[in-house]
């Protein structure tokens, strides 16, 4: 054989040397701890019914799963074979043969969820690659697919997204309690605003009613407005330090990022909120 065609053989089989490990610069690691950098660092996509293009944080990510078959013949015929299903974080999981391995995006704002269920503009979420992909499963030519009839979408959207951005942020909030107490520790109101320590925090969460505070230009997040007070995670009520906290603060770590992204979504979400119709 060619001696040019053994090497070509050759050339894609040569282990590849491993990458040197670079440490972070101080600039990097400031920009890991910062929610704000890492939500805006985050991969462009675009809004499918507003055609905002935004960074995925500010996004919520809509799924399409195949519907169980009805027994009834009749009812089958009725019943639609998919539904557009609103996550909060993207589901990577690909061993799920009855879910599309793509998303198509929403803006995350309450509002735009009730103006989907007002206007029925729901439809619009399902695309011409997600047609090709349920034409395919009921093995249909993709124009037959028809978004009224084939896909089905929850009227309940606006509040279900609301429990699950609430719920992933208690979730965070308790595993934090669980195995960092020392990162989120209790601050009296008094204190706020010349405490030694506040250089350290990156954000307050109130977990009570009370005055806005104005002496601070740390951020706040009202749990009394985007948390449900009776929800707040039963780990809060039996850590002793926290008992009766008004406020809690934050501290900047790698560990709570997580968390202030969730916030964030959160607030964001019931931003500029309108009344269901």
């Amino acid at each position: 054989m060619d001696e040019l065609a053994i090497a070509a053989k050759a050339r894609h089989r040569v282990s590849k040397a491993p990458k040197a490990i670079v440490p972070e610069t101080a600039l990097q690691q400031q920009l890991q701890m910062n929610p704000y950098a890492r939500a805006l660092a985050t991969d462009v996509r675009q809004c499918q019914i507003t055609g905002a293009r935004l960074p995925r944080h500010f996004l919520l990510p809509v799924t399409t799963r195949l519907l169980p078959l009805s027994g009834d013949e009749d009812s089958a015929k009725r019943t639609p074979k998919a539904t557009l299903d609103i996550g909060v974080e993207i589901d990577r999981s690909f061993d799920d043969q009855t879910k599309w391995r793509g998303h198509t995006y929403l803006l995350a704002r309450q509002s735009v969820l009730h103006d989907l269920k007002r206007k029925k503009k729901w439809p619009q979420l399902s695309t011409e690659r997600t047609h090709r992909w349920l034409a395919s499963k009921l093995g249909v030519q993709a124009h037959a697919i028809d978004a009224r009839k084939h896909y089905a979408w929850d009227e309940r959207a606006p509040e279900f997204t609301f429990d699950k951005l609430r719920s992933r942020v208690f979730s965070l909030l308790d595993a934090l309690l669980v195995q960092h107490p020392d990162l989120v520790i209790p601050v009296p109101h008094q204190m706020i605003g010349n405490d030694p320590s506040r250089e350290e925090w990156s954000c307050l969460i109130a977990l009570q009613a009370g005055p806005t505070l104005t002496n601070t230009t740390i951020p706040i997040f009202d749990g009394h407005d985007i948390l449900d007070p009776d929800a707040v995670p039963e780990t809060c009520q039996q850590v002793p330090q926290l008992a009766g906290a008004r406020y809690v603060a934050v501290k900047k770590h790698a560990k709570t990022v997580r968390l202030q992204l969730a916030l964030l979504k959160l607030e964001g979400y019931l931003r500029n909120q309108q009344q269901p119709g």
